[in-house]
């Protein structure tokens, strides 16, 4: 089984029953609206970028309130509609506070940068490399 991340409104994940819908906002039950598994991105380095990028760019999500990320283990079912992945969970990992999570992402995206403002030294801090970055958003999102 591999590992997998996704954002949810709080309180909506339903776990092992959980299915997403073509539609973000059509919540019926018709068989044909339903895709088939668990819109969701690998719980990796390249996973959690995606993620963080959609969710600012497509869902204009900036902030994460209200929302939760959800790290799950499952069954590879295919590609989305929106050509992300999808899996059928088979055992919920974790839910945890979006906020932070997109605090923690928008921290690191300043360190990557060089645009990182330390109170503690009064001062910038140099960038960081990639490798770094990727640590610390492997580590933001729980995975390390």
């Amino acid at each position: 089984m591999e590992r997998y991340i996704r954002l949810d409104v709080k309180g909506t994940w339903r776990g092992i029953e959980h299915r997403s819908h073509f539609a973000a906002y059509d919540y019926t039950e018709d068989e044909r609206d339903l895709e088939n598994g668990v819109s969701c991105y690998k719980a990796d380095a390249d996973g959690v970028k995606s993620l963080y990028d959609y969710a600012r760019n497509h869902m204009s999500i900036t902030t994460g309130e209200g929302m939760q990320l959800t790290v799950f283990e499952g069954q590879h079912s295919g590609i989305g509609s929106d050509y992300e992945e999808l899996a059928w969970c088979t055992k919920t990992i974790s839910e945890t506070d979006a906020e932070i999570w997109f605090d923690k992402m928008y921290e690191a995206e300043e360190k990557l940068n060089g645009d990182y403002y330390n109170e503690e030294l009064d001062d910038y801090e140099d960038e960081i490399s990639e490798e770094e970055y990727e640590e610390l958003i492997m580590k933001a999102t729980g995975l390390r």
